[in-house]
């Protein structure tokens, strides 16, 4: 293997305590640094998670074209299907055109193979794109299965996408008239589950939370088209995955760092 891959691997100095400081490495030693920059003795599911740590390092944008990969292993490739009509509760009230959301699957190749997949989301007229949400209920007993959040975990290769699409993590930015969506966002599954303790310990306090009346100052655009019970049903659950929110917010104040 050429030992000069390019102008930071070349000259490299060993750091360990058998050789001298002003030796360089060894043809050998180079390309095993190089591999392990960039993640090559990774299981496939782990490196493509590294490789969507920079988004500078990919080409395409969803909203353009149906297809991004990783510009200098061009074999790792997220495809987007064609998009079809969104007419799902939950969080796709709070786009301010709602009633026109898509969804679609995204397709994570190596080469040919598919190593993963998920469903996605294009709300407010294909305006704005990210992997669809996971779904999780708390263990409250009785009420288990009637309350659910919608969230993304980070360690997640749809998480590791989600942040290389918005960097900043605060989804809400991405959103007019500062609108908020609801989407809780984990740094790591044992991160949920610690969230889940805090739900399933703190059960009323949760419960007596006051949500948010995100429809105070304007009506939904399309409230005249739709039939006034799965009206009320969407409104129904914009309130309590606003207070799911809401509690997600003081845990992680309360809580952070941990």
């Amino acid at each position: 293997m050429d030992a000069h891959l390019s102008d930071e691997c070349a000259p490299l100095q060993l750091g360990d305590t058998n050789t001298s400081k002003i030796s360089t490495a060894s043809d050998a030693q180079i390309e095993k640094m190089y591999k392990e920059r960039f993640g090559f003795y990774l299981p496939i599911l782990d490196r493509f998670k590294y490789l969507l740590s920079n988004r500078e390092d990919w080409e395409g944008n969803f909203e353009k074209s149906d297809t991004m990969y990783h510009k200098n292993f061009p074999e790792f490739k997220i495809l987007r299907s064609k998009p079809e009509k969104f007419r799902g509760e939950g969080f796709s009230c709070f786009f301010l055109a709602w009633d026109e959301n898509h969804t679609g699957t995204l397709l994570f190749k190596h080469h040919n193979t598919v190593v993963y997949k998920c469903e996605y989301f294009w709300g407010n007229q294909l305006s704005h794109f990210f992997p669809y949400p996971k779904e999780n209920s708390p263990d409250w007993n009785e009420l288990y299965g009637s309350y659910y959040y919608y969230y993304f975990d980070l360690d997640s290769l749809s998480g590791k996408l989600f942040q290389l699409l918005y960097p900043n993590l605060y989804i809400e930015a991405i959103f007019e008239n500062s609108r908020v969506l609801p989407i809780l966002v984990f740094s790591s599954n044992n991160e949920k589950e610690e969230f889940n303790h805090y739900l399933k310990e703190n059960k009323s306090k949760c419960l007596e939370k006051k949500s948010w009346d995100i429809f105070a100052e304007k009506p939904l655009p399309s409230e005249k088209k739709l039939k006034e019970d799965y009206y009320m049903m969407i409104v129904a659950n914009a309130k309590y995955l606003s207070k799911f929110y809401q509690v997600y917010g003081d845990w992680k104040r309360n809580s952070w760092p941990h």
